[in-house]
């Protein structure tokens, strides 16, 4: 803003009222995105076909047996702990 506005800025740059006015627009613009996203989600503006797929990381039990077996590394664990 100080180099496009100022006459007599530290590097003698040329006033330009557009460049501080489209700066202005930028910045104006960024903030009203960030603010949307904070309301509406981060997903907001992104288009249905790009978001990511959702994935459940969770499994369900069907077997007494898994409730001995590691999540990890799938080894029967003692039932004696």
């Amino acid at each position: 803003m100080y180099f496009s506005l100022k006459d007599d800025n530290f590097f003698g740059y040329r006033p330009n009222p557009f460049l501080a006015l489209l700066l202005i627009v930028v910045l104006t613009l960024q903030v009203v995105i960030l603010v949307l996203q904070k309301y509406k989600g981060p997903l907001y503006m992104i288009p249905q076909f790009l978001r990511p797929k959702l994935y459940a990381y969770e499994r369900e039990i069907t077997e007494i047996d898994d409730l001995h077996t590691s999540m990890i590394c799938y080894v029967l664990l003692p039932l004696n702990c």
